[in-house]
């Protein structure tokens, strides 16, 4: 099961049977980029596939077989994502709009939910 990922100018397959953690670290020393830059991918519509936020899950789960896949970057701006196409589009390609999403941060304020009262039965 393989995917085409995009960055710059070259276009790497990919086997995507692995964790999706696996796949931007190989991405990341293959592109040479920076630990600190927060990698993700979109399809051709720009929806951001979120593999950052499923380290731990298999890539399958996720992206499609046979498909092309481009490398962002994201950058948190408030309580969104900003990305930034890190792939040199070709004419025919187009232009991709990626679309921001929302910070995964957990809400640190939320409380958890209240444990249910235990309704115990008197005996007869």
């Amino acid at each position: 099961m393989q995917i085409n990922i995009r960055y710059a100018d070259v276009n790497k397959p990919i086997n995507i049977n692995c964790k999706c953690g696996v796949i931007i670290e190989h991405i990341r020393k293959c592109a040479n980029l920076d630990p600190s830059l927060i990698l993700d991918f979109c399809d051709k519509d720009g929806n951001v596939k979120l593999l950052r936020s499923n380290l731990t899950a298999y890539a399958t789960s996720f992206l499609s077989a046979g498909e092309v896949f481009y490398l962002v970057g994201a950058q948190e701006d408030g309580k969104q994502y900003v990305y930034k196409l890190l792939a040199t589009l070709t004419p025919e390609e187009g232009v991709i709009e990626v679309k921001p999403t929302k910070a995964d941060k957990k809400d640190a304020t939320k409380k958890p939910p209240p444990k249910p009262v235990s309704r115990a039965k008197k005996p007869k």
